[in-house]
């Protein structure tokens, strides 16, 4: 027996690990863990004295009332998410456990009710589904979580009808090895669960890579002419620099004559001419990378091109970046939201867009638009939202991006100005040098 109660202490523990791993707290992580240490510790504990007193056949009745309901309000007072795509979740990890149980369960029933067996094979089993939680889902169902925002509550409906059939099932009226007439039903249930759930997300993903995909090829189209926009004007530059080349000793020798002749106003005028004509060839360089630098010029012309003010002060290197094309990417996100945003706002107010990249052990992306307050609407996580099909994905785009790389991301709006700020953890060579 006291492997069978051990096996699901194991179990307990273990399903309350996979839902830390894809869930989000709204709490720092410090409290959010002795949250869970005094909560969830104590709910855990009453429910093996409930299974030292009362039994297991009668735990696998009210296991829902005595561990399921307070485990789910719980988690909902300290949850981020607070709408369907919480109660997936909280199902989805209910269920994975459960059906480990479930599993371990019918192989010890099938060795004469060999619960040492259970208990190794629950051990095994919660383990190498850990192992497969954090190494391959987490990233890619927090990915999901933030692209798909619509659709939640149909997901957690079908989720919870899931749960409510595999609980009554496996524990009502009895244990599901005391019914063995429905042994080959609940069997195939096991097999039906995952390959559902598995559907569910292969989906999901695929959206969240479609749609990310068209984002990317939209933004690499609006690269590629500024690229071309770019060498257009240096080409054009390089015109100019030729004539001015050619009609450099001429103006030589009208400075020469002008000060042999001591008429020093006139001198000062060529002077002036030549310099005017020298800017108007000068090509603006915003920053040093060709691809990102590409990019500001795109959307930097376009932003003018539409009557908006723009003030670029890029002074970053970015050489620890992994990518630089992803980073073009977000940057062309985030100054396509910009626009977006300055246009909203009558004419007859000021449009203005202000970018800084500044790097100084950790590198400090933002960017300042004007704005219609009215029109920004923000989700539950303070994160923008639009109700216009078709858009939104670049912000989901620009957090993707933000996760992958570990970085904050802060959004304010403030006195008709909404601004981006996204901070990057600081190089581990930064970090030796500050150290």
């Amino acid at each position: 027996m006291i492997y069978r109660d051990l096996s699901i202490l194991w179990c307990l523990i273990n399903i309350l690990f996979i839902f830390s791993q894809l869930y989000e707290s709204r709490f720092p992580g410090k409290k959010t863990f002795f949250l869970n240490l005094i909560c969830m510790g104590g709910l855990i504990i009453l429910n093996m004295v409930l299974v030292l007193k009362m039994g297991v056949i009668w735990m696998g009745k009210y296991f829902i009332l005595t561990c399921t309901i307070p485990s789910f309000f719980y988690f909902f007072y300290t949850s981020k998410d607070r709408n369907g795509r919480f109660f997936f979740t909280f199902c989805l990890a209910d269920i994975m456990g459960f059906w480990i149980m479930a599993v371990t369960n019918l192989i010890s029933y099938a060795f004469g009710e060999n619960f040492l067996l259970m208990f190794l094979l629950r051990i095994f089993m919660f383990l190498l589904l850990e192992y497969f939680v954090v190494r391959y889902v987490k990233k890619t169902y927090h990915l999901i979580l933030q692209f798909v925002k619509k659709g939640w509550g149909g997901f957690a409906f079908a989720s919870g009808l899931f749960y409510l059939f595999f609980a009554l099932m496996s524990g009502w009226p009895t244990r599901i090895t005391e019914r063995p007439q429905e042994l080959p039903s609940f069997i195939l249930l096991l097999l039906i669960i995952p390959t559902v759930y598995l559907t569910i997300f292969a989906l999901l993903y695929y959206q969240c890579r479609l749609d990310t995909r068209l984002q990317n090829e939209a933004i690499l189209q609006s690269q590629l002419t500024g690229f071309r926009h770019q060498l257009q004007i240096f080409q054009e530059a390089e015109e100019k620099n030729k004539i001015l080349r050619h009609d450099l000793h001429h103006y030589m020798n009208q400075l020469s004559v002008c000060l042999n002749d001591g008429n020093l106003q006139a001198a000062q005028s060529y002077l002036q001419h030549f310099e005017e004509l020298c800017s108007v060839s000068a090509v603006t360089c915003y920053c040093k990378n060709p691809t990102m630098n590409s990019t500001l010029s795109y959307y930097v012309s376009r932003a003018e091109e539409l009557g908006i003010r723009v003030n670029i002060n890029f002074k970053a290197d970015c050489k620890n970046l992994s990518d630089e094309t992803e980073f073009s990417i977000m940057m062309a996100n985030a100054f396509e939201n910009a626009i977006n945003g300055c246009l909203k706002v009558p004419e007859a107010r000021k449009r203005e867009i202000r970018l800084i990249c500044l790097e100084e052990y950790q590198l400090l992306f933002a960017i300042t638009n004007t704005c219609e307050e009215k029109t920004v609407l923000f989700d539950e996580n303070h994160i923008p939202i639009s109700g216009s099909p078709g858009h939104g994905i670049g912000t989901r785009s620009i957090l993707a991006y933000a996760h992958k790389n570990n970085a904050a991301v802060d959004y304010q709006l403030e006195k008709g100005f909404f601004k981006l700020r996204i901070l990057f953890p600081p190089a581990p060579e930064s970090m030796k040098q500050s150290g």
